[in-house]
């Protein structure tokens, strides 16, 4: 397992102040040189499609704006990134939502529980408002001096990993879980009865080596094997109903993304979309390769959750996100709307599933 080591900062070792972008006028037009932070580990999947993100925002704008991709903890902690470019420490960051749920409750609803698969997510953002983009999120997002542009819609995740099946509710008893979005929340209610925390993924393979975890959701199939977790765990569960989707986000300080011409705000939307679409493929593919790798090789084990337990997930998920919605007017009307478009959705995906009696591919 790789150990990231902390990098300097392209200006120090500290971050610097609002505006450290450089900005030099050149016979094209200005040319903005900006530092990401991201929340990817050099060298894993996530790291390598960034970095083809950032070769193409440069290339579309013929080098008039140049991403700085940095791995996660090179210049601010994984839990900084928020804050870092909301205050022009840095120009850009990129991170799913949910992180910055101690922030605003509404951060969650991008990754709900059993609620979105991946194109309905998509379908969500691109035409849910009529003109695109989720302007509830943009304005929160807004409010702390951010301007997001969606960035990543994840495959589904892995359910669990772990060293013992978790088969039904009273397997996560006792048990220190590391989660993200609602899955904290969630197994530490009493039906679940685990203690449910939050960590770097910088920081999940030793904690799990040395067991100060027992337990962990961090992402797809792919991703998981590209950290190594399947040498120091043994039970992998499907489907990752914690978090069947999860939507993240290019975050610009709001001053920084002012001084942008119109031109390259659309090249950036428009290398994001790409970014988008490809980061799904590639991890859906590469998942789907590695499945027979991590049991063959390494002798994971690999079941699914009963409906029951897939159930109670739901049911406490959504337990969870009715009682914020009950105390933060802001959270129902997002929740509401979510529910709603879903709704809509449902009797004509229902109509367009398929149900063979043959299972066998093709």
């Amino acid at each position: 397992m790789m150990v990231l080591g902390l990098l300097p900062a392209c200006s120090g070792d500290t971050p610097q102040a609002t505006g450290t972008g450089t900005v030099a006028p050149t016979a094209a037009g200005q040319v903005f040189n900006w530092r990401w932070q991201s929340t990817a580990l050099a060298g894993t999947p996530t790291y390598w499609v960034s970095q083809e993100f950032a070769d193409n925002v440069k290339a579309a704008s013929g080098g008039r704006l140049n991403l700085d991709l940095q791995p996660q903890g090179a210049i601010v902690g994984m839990m900084e990134i928020f804050d870092a470019v909301a205050t022009g420490a840095i120009e850009t960051g990129n991170a799913v939502d949910a992180y910055w749920q101690g922030k605003d409750q509404r951060f969650n609803l991008t990754g709900i529980i059993a609620a979105d698969f991946t194109w309905q997510q998509a379908a969500s953002y691109y035409y849910a408002d009529s003109t695109g983009g989720d302007a509830d999120a943009d304005a929160l997002f807004a409010k702390f001096g951010i301007q997001r542009i969606v960035f990543g819609i994840s495959e589904c995740e892995v359910e669990a990993m772990s060293n013992r099946k978790l088969e039904k509710p009273s397997d996560f008893k006792g048990l220190t879980f590391r989660g993200a979005g609602y899955s904290p929340l969630i197994l530490q209610e009493p039906e679940f009865g685990a203690s449910g925390v939050i960590l770097a993924t910088a920081d999940v393979y030793t904690s799990l080596q040395t067991k100060v975890i027992d337990a962990c959701e961090v992402g797809n199939a792919f991703s998981n094997y590209g950290s190594g977790y399947q040498e120091v765990t043994k039970y992998w569960s499907f489907p990752g109903i914690h978090q069947l989707c999860q939507l993240g986000s290019f975050m610009v300080n709001m001053d920084m993304w002012k001084q942008l011409p119109s031109d390259l705000r659309m090249i950036l939307r428009t290398c994001s979309s790409q970014y988008t679409l490809r980061s799904w493929a590639f991890s859906h593919v590469e998942s789907a390769k590695i499945i027979p790798v991590l049991q063959d090789k390494y002798g994971i084990v690999i079941y699914r959750e009963s409906p029951e337990l897939q159930t109670l997930w739901k049911t406490v998920g959504w337990r969870i996100a009715d009682n914020f919605a009950a105390k933060l007017p802001e959270f129902k009307t997002m929740w509401d709307k979510h529910k709603a478009f879903m709704t809509m959705l449902q009797p004509y995906e229902v109509l367009q599933t398929v149900t063979y009696t043959n299972t066998t591919a093709p």
